[in-house]
């Protein structure tokens, strides 16, 4: 999802989770402290041209954190609080090496830096006073403004050798919550270069499942959501209909579920990452689908016409 709401899970927190055989413990998070306030990212243009997240290559680091706002909250000294950072960390750890996985077979070599139980700096715990679930217009803004002030980006990456940054944001939502992940990606003319995925923990009775993370992951690098019409990217529902579901059902973007039952998985990522995904995130600069469909090319591509619009919204299939 693209300003991205993905699966039965909507994100507005920035957090970085961890998994182990161990049940999570408070002593096992490690919340940064805020950096000194910094001056604004706005003009780095010439530093994220394309945010951020730029090609999925190299060294990804992801900055969690644990965000709080009127309506949800976090208390690590309860187990379920606890538990849930855990599978937190599990489901992103196995999204992570899912998208390793794929760049291999693309020629690329990426590796992504999360565990904030193993590294340090990584976790950020923040508390907002705008909705963080419901998308409005102070929703980006917040957050921004938030790793602007809190977050030394350039310090991080020049530490972890990192060559894109993603926040995340962990929003502890209830279980009847029915709002789908989301995530802020670059468009041309954004204030600030920051690339976030809004990750809302459970949704309509599950967790979100780890190909929602690594669906939302790819949405900073410029995949597309193909589940529904976008005109943006000139996606129609006579293009999902008679090319995705005929020859694409599986997709990642088009669907985060078993393609055989229908159902959220836990432990594997079973969808595939498809040659338009590995065209729309950089991987290659030729797409037949593209061409064919008449759809909007790669923001990867030396003067593509980027996206100039901040109110791109979409969500992974119910």
């Amino acid at each position: 999802m693209k300003k991205n709401f993905l699966l039965p899970l909507l994100a507005v927190v920035l957090l970085v989770t961890a998994c182990s055989s161990a049940s999570a413990s408070s002593a096992s998070v490690r919340i940064s402290d805020p950096a000194p306030a910094l001056s604004s990212a706005a003009s780095s243009a010439t530093t994220f041209p394309l945010g951020t997240a730029d090609t999925l290559n190299g060294t990804t680091l992801i900055l969690p954190v644990l965000a709080s706002d009127p309506n949800t909250s976090w208390n690590l000294q309860r187990i379920q609080d606890q538990q849930t950072l855990e599978d937190v960390r599990n489901y992103l750890g196995i999204a992570c090496s899912w998208l390793s996985t794929q760049s291999r077979k693309w020629g690329y070599q990426t590796d992504f830096i999360y565990d904030w139980t193993s590294q340090s700096g990584l976790l950020h715990k923040g508390t907002f006073h705008t909705d963080l679930v419901n998308y409005n217009d102070n929703m980006d803004a917040s957050v921004w403004s938030y790793i602007d002030q809190n977050v030394d980006t350039e310090a991080l990456m020049q530490k972890y050798h990192a060559d894109n940054v993603i926040y995340m944001l962990l929003v502890n939502t209830d279980s009847d919550n029915n709002v789908t992940s989301c995530t802020r990606n670059w468009y041309a003319g954004m204030e600030y270069p920051y690339e976030i995925c809004y990750m809302y923990l459970h949704c309509d009775g599950y967790e979100e499942s780890p190909a929602a993370y690594a669906h939302e992951i790819l949405h900073t690098f410029g995949a597309v959501d193909l589940y529904t019409a976008d005109p943006e990217f000139h996606i129609t529902d006579h293009f999902i209909n008679d090319y995705v579901k005929k020859e694409d059902a599986n997709d990642i973007m088009y669907t985060c579920y078993n393609e055989a039952t229908g159902d959220s998985e836990y432990n594997l990522i079973s969808n595939e990452l498809t040659p338009l995904d590995a065209y729309y995130i950089g991987w290659t600069d030729v797409s037949d689908v593209v061409s064919a469909w008449h759809l909007t090319p790669s923001e990867h591509l030396p003067g593509s016409a980027a996206l100039s619009s901040d109110t791109e919204t979409s969500q992974a299939e119910p």
